[in-house]
């Protein structure tokens, strides 16, 4: 700089610095990034962040609440093996003619939904009177389906006689299995619903709109009022249950649970998560092969159709069995030295031998302009990643509805675990792609559980890497946090002198926002870190 600075004046530098000043002005007063339902205008961090930001290569992004709205909308329960609410959503050929083309579709969604809001004051759109009736007890299934469920031991069943009973327990796990906090006015009157996620919210809405609704939680007492138009007696009625134990979700478990303590003195446990994990805890001696296989394929449908999935179970606890698991529990509570360790023992032994008794399917709309602005950046050669936690095909199906895929990009999709089978993969496309300055199409790559074998291999890591950098889009499913910070660490490190960005809503996004040489948190509704 002393050798310099009669070549290049002081002056110079102070004047670049006040333009930056000036543009990080510009930047935070811009009215095309004011956030009109929480009020806040763009806030910038850094004054290099104009330079930046002409500079990237790689875009990380998240899916839920970046490229979409995170505002979360009921559209389908199944109980058991019945479907409620508008069955046509998933694609039924017949009624696909009667609404013609696919804007039809959205167009008789948004009327059912305003429809409902004029009369509930609030953005609810499942509506199902077939629902009611059976709950009220106006109608009855011939043959009226029956359930029993027995505890691990076998020393202890319940039954849920009816369709009627059946429905009512699902109800009772939406109602109960959250954590929510009620919001109420000065009358007493419920406003709305607080809780670590809009899928949770969305839940607890939606039974409260059919009619259990969630009133309290104090002193480990839930406090729930059935309305009157599901009693078959047809009187509201307020009762409680016991909360025994919270088994909150996160990111690893991928699944959330409560144990409680039924009217009746039954012990229950409630849980609800993503399907994957639900499946491989239920005890398959107590799951009709048939039925199940219809529930596979639903999930199937409405994860195709982009809608966000959820099973729900349950188990029936005996007494014994409670009280040698409830020893265990209070044991962990109080190993100061091991607690979070034993605490998850506790919870992965009671969270087994479940008995399905339910799924639902959310939807959450894609942001204004999104495909758009994704087809402008992939036009200016920006790869972007779309990292999600989501399963495959509702990635899949978003990652096409915001034109993130292409009909005319040729495609890989990595959906298996097996080393041997991926290496072969990655070794193919290395040869396939090393005599060739570019390939012939735009390509594009999915990726679900393979993401962890690859990163725990550094030659497959690497190959992945190249590969994916000759990719305009990729998409990574069942992603961790910690994955996706590893996928954003592993281009910047093979790519020294490209700028990366990535963009997140949630707590689950802040590592990968760190790692980015660019990160942008969206003023969401998952909170701010």
């Amino acid at each position: 700089f002393l050798l310099l600075n009669t070549f290049i004046p002081i002056s110079l530098i102070v004047t670049l610095e006040i333009v930056k000043f000036i543009q990080i002005f510009f930047i935070q007063s811009d009215v095309f990034m004011y956030a009109k339902e929480n009020g806040n205008f763009g806030k910038v961090s850094t004054f290099t962040i104009n330079e930046e930001l002409g500079q990237v290569r790689y875009i990380f992004s998240d899916k839920t609440g970046t490229l979409t709205c995170n505002r979360m909308e009921l559209q389908l329960l199944r109980i058991m093996d019945n479907l409620y609410g508008d069955s046509s959503i998933l694609g039924n050929p017949a009624e696909e003619d009667k609404l013609g083309d696919p804007g039809n579709e959205q167009l008789g969604s948004f009327v059912r939904r305003q429809i409902t809001k004029s009369v509930l004051d609030i953005d609810y759109s499942f509506d199902d009177k077939e629902l009611i009736e059976v709950l009220s007890g106006q109608k009855r299934m011939v043959p009226d389906p029956s359930t029993t469920i027995l505890s691990h031991n076998r020393k202890k069943e319940y039954v849920l006689e009816s369709e009627e009973r059946r429905c009512r327990e699902f109800l009772q796990l939406l109602a109960t299995c959250h954590e929510c906090a009620c919001c109420k006015n000065k009358q007493g009157e419920i406003l709305h619903y607080q809780g670590p996620s809009p899928d949770e919210i969305a839940l607890v809405e939606s039974a409260r709109q059919i009619g259990l609704v969630f009133e309290d939680v104090a002193n480990s007492k839930l406090f729930l009022r059935q309305e009157a138009k599901i009693s078959p007696e047809g009187d509201e009625e307020l009762y409680q249950v016991e909360l025994i134990q919270t088994m909150e979700f996160n990111s690893d478990r991928k699944r959330m649970s409560v144990v409680i303590k039924d009217r009746d003195g039954t012990i229950k446990l409630y849980t609800k998560g993503a399907d994957s994990i639900i499946d491989k805890r239920l005890d398959k001696t107590q799951t009709d092969p048939q039925m199940y296989s219809n529930v596979e394929k639903f999930l199937y449908d409405a994860s195709v159709k982009g809608y966000r999935t959820l099973m729900m179970a349950m188990r029936i606890i005996d007494d014994e069995e409670f009280e040698d698991w409830n020893t265990k529990l209070q044991a962990a509570k109080t190993d100061i030295s091991n607690r979070d360790k034993r605490l998850q023992e506790c919870f992965e032994e009671i969270e087994q031998n479940l008995v399905y008794l339910g799924c639902s399917a959310v939807e959450d709309k894609l942001q204004e302009n999104v495909p758009d602005t994704i087809a402008d950046l992939q036009k200016a050669g920006i790869s972007i990643w779309m990292l999600t936690g989501d399963k495959l095909e509702t990635a899949e199906n978003i990652g096409k509805s915001c034109r993130l895929l292409t009909p005319e990009m040729k495609g890989y999709t990595l959906d298996y675990c097996d080393k041997g089978r991926l290496k072969k993969f990655l070794h193919d496309r290395e040869k396939e792609f090393k005599n060739k300055k570019s390939p012939e199409k735009e390509l594009m790559l999915v990726v679900s559980d393979a993401l962890k074998v690859i990163f725990e291999d550094k030659e497959m890591k690497n190959m992945f890497v190249d590969f994916a950098m000759r990719c305009i889009a990729i998409i990574c499913c069942r992603a961790a946090p910690s994955q996706k910070a590893d996928v954003v660490r592993a281009i910047k490190e093979k790519c020294k002198g490209e700028i990366t960005l990535a963009i997140g809503d949630g707590a689950n996004d802040v590592s990968m926002i760190l790692e980015a040489h660019i990160g942008v948190g969206i003023f969401g509704k998952e909170g701010m870190r």
